[in-house]
């Protein structure tokens, strides 16, 4: 019998398997993986403030900056960590060090907390089991039904034939022309000759025009008076951005990663999460269900905390206020204190914030707020946003 086994080799199942051979080298773990090889083309980043113990985390760390800087009408440099992960680079490392543990082709149908059954009719038995699972069946459809929207990018890895001279990641960059949405560059500088150029959206639709969007980011580049060299990759995603709680009913299982509800409900960020759930659950020293599901509890409290506030300002942002003039609720964000910025994207925001944010001349018609703060599911959630 295993002492843990984990479903799924994405993010939040490799990280968790990586953090238990860390801390307890002794544990017989075993990763299964329905795909025959891992996901990759995926860049995740994260704030300083999002993970406590960064020093857990350095081996997977592709790229760190001191600072970064957002564009609006205005430019401003923010004193706080960045960090990137290649997801090229992480499943290299993850390879390395769990090849003993990894299990690929294995399709599992039925899960619970102390064994799984395989497509085969094979049971799988551990002291433990964790389902780390991405749906790959979600419905767009049903999630529009709901009035979700989407945040939506792709992204080109750029070589320049010149250094291009940029030296810390621009999050922001929304002093392109604003269509679908709030739309902005995101650009990471690798080295000086190499570039990762995202154009997100944040959009009331997950449609993708691939060969648009292309010329767009080639349009860019070109505006930067940049040559390109070559092409090394591309990347393309769709986040769900939720205006109802993103936790799905798992009762008594032990699940983690994005589709248990651990992200940012606004940003879609999900690493400040995986690097919690991981660094909690390798303390655990004598592996049982009830100990996890303890942890697991806990920490979906803490996600929650401030959840009704994050999804208040989802609704705000794509039912009471126009698409054109979305780009303004965050060019009045930028203009917050660090301390606040860097609260919000850690989800550990407080009644100060809550007030800095809410309180002012907000970037949108107070009619179309109070349309949206009236319907029936504020109404706790405006009891709440007073608590820090």
């Amino acid at each position: 019998m295993k002492d843990i086994i984990i479903v799924g080799a994405g993010l939040s199942g490799l990280s968790l398997a990586f953090r238990l051979q860390q801390e307890q080298p002794h544990l017989n773990i075993q990763v299964l993986e329905k795909n025959l090889s891992f996901a990759s083309n995926k860049t995740w980043s994260f704030h300083g403030g999002d993970v406590e113990n960064i020093k857990n985390w350095k081996e997977i760390i592709s790229h760190h900056w001191k600072t970064y800087n957002v564009r609006f009408s205005y430019e401003r440099e923010i004193n706080q960590d960045y960090y990137s992960i290649s997801s090229d680079s992480f499943f290299k490392i993850m390879k390395n060090k769990l090849v003993s543990s990894l299990s690929f082709g294995v399709d599992v149908i039925e899960i619970n907390n102390q064994s799984v059954r395989t497509k085969e009719n094979i049971i799988l038995n551990a002291k433990v089991v964790i389902d780390a699972r991405s749906n790959d069946q979600i419905s767009f459809k049903d999630l529009k039904k709901n009035g979700c929207g989407f945040q939506k990018f792709v992204g080109l890895e750029f070589k320049t034939k010149f250094p291009h001279k940029i030296s810390v990641p621009i999050l922001m960059d929304a002093t392109v022309e604003q269509k679908d949405g709030f739309r902005f560059m995101y650009v990471l500088p690798y080295n000086e000759n190499t570039l990762l150029v995202e154009d997100t959206r944040y959009s009331n639709t997950e449609d993708i025009n691939l060969k648009e969007i292309e010329l767009e980011i080639f349009k860019y580049i070109q505006n930067k008076n940049l040559q390109i060299e070559a092409i090394l990759r591309t990347e393309q995603g769709v986040l769900p951005i939720p205006i109802s709680t993103p936790f799905l009913s798992q009762g008594e299982k032990i699940k983690i990663g994005a589709d248990a509800g651990f992200f940012h409900p606004v940003t879609g960020y999900s690493f400040l999460w995986v690097a919690r759930i991981s660094d909690e659950l390798a303390k655990i020293k004598n592996p049982n269900p009830e100990n996890y599901l303890n942890i697991i509890r806990k920490l979906k409290k803490e996600c929650k905390q401030n959840e009704r506030f994050y999804l208040l300002l989802n609704k705000m942002m794509f039912h009471a206020s126009d698409s054109t003039n979305r780009y303004k609720i965050f060019e009045r964000f930028y203009k917050f204190s660090d301390h606040t910025i860097d609260r919000f994207y850690s989800s550990k925001i407080n009644m100060f914030d809550y007030l800095k944010i809410l309180i002012g001349r907000p970037p949108i018609s107070v009619f179309a707020a109070l349309k949206v703060l009236r319907k029936k599911d504020n109404n706790l959630l405006l009891k709440e946003v007073g608590e820090p």
